[in-house]
């Protein structure tokens, strides 16, 4: 007797099924991908996430460096200014992603949680006007051959804005007023804290630079 050929269903059926199967895998990744990159839309590009304690020494070395660099003639912290602190900043740190653009064009402005930059700044007095045109003269001259790049200098207004080498994002400010005083200003970029090292008062050290001029 001819044996019966085997029927051919079940194995048609399976490969329904595998293809099934299949794109329901593909819908589900896509989907997974699309819903990813919608989330990425709305909250934007995540700001880094940094230890505010260790922003803030830096900075102060920043600050001491540009110190140093200017060689000042005699000078003293001038105090009476607020200006000789080490703070904490929101304001500059706005929501990024679909909110951000939603916020320009109607003129709104969302903090992003959690999020700072952090900022050092001190004044020194006594300094005339050649003085400080010359000492920002040195301290560009001596921090560019150190790696750092100047964003601006105006030797009219003597006014001088500095990147120092990595880790990027950190600017300082130096800049001569009609009072006869030096202020330089060290920002770091916007970076996320978590809860634990949110920068309450009393969290943040207190600067040293210049060294040379604290007790």
């Amino acid at each position: 007797m001819t044996p019966s050929p085997e029927p051919t269903t079940p194995y048609r059926w399976t490969t329904r099924r595998i293809a099934a199967i299949a794109a329901i895998a593909a819908v589900t990744v896509g989907l997974g991908i699309g819903l990813t990159l919608l989330a990425r839309a709305c909250s934007g590009k995540p700001y880094p996430v940094a230890d505010p304690v260790a922003t803030a020494h830096r900075l102060d070395d920043r600050t001491q460096a540009v110190y140093d660099a200017m060689a000042l003639p005699p000078v003293h912290l001038e105090t009476a200014w607020g200006q000789n602190d080490i703070s904490a900043d929101s304001s500059a740190c706005g929501i990024r992603g679909i909110q951000a653009r939603i916020d320009k064009v109607v003129g709104g402005w969302h903090p992003a949680p959690n999020t700072y930059a952090i900022i050092e700044g001190w004044k020194v007095a006594n300094v005339t006007r050649p003085a400080a045109q010359a000492a920002l003269q040195r301290a560009q001259q001596t921090l560019t051959t150190r790696g750092w790049t100047v964003v601006s200098y105006d030797p009219t207004s003597v006014h001088l804005v500095l990147q120092p080498p990595a880790p990027a994002g950190d600017t300082v400010d130096v800049a001569f007023d009609s009072l006869e005083h030096i202020g330089v200003t060290a920002t770091s970029e916007c970076a996320t804290v978590t809860s634990d090292l949110f920068p309450g008062t009393g969290t943040l050290p207190s600067p040293s630079a210049p060294s040379q001029l604290r007790n």
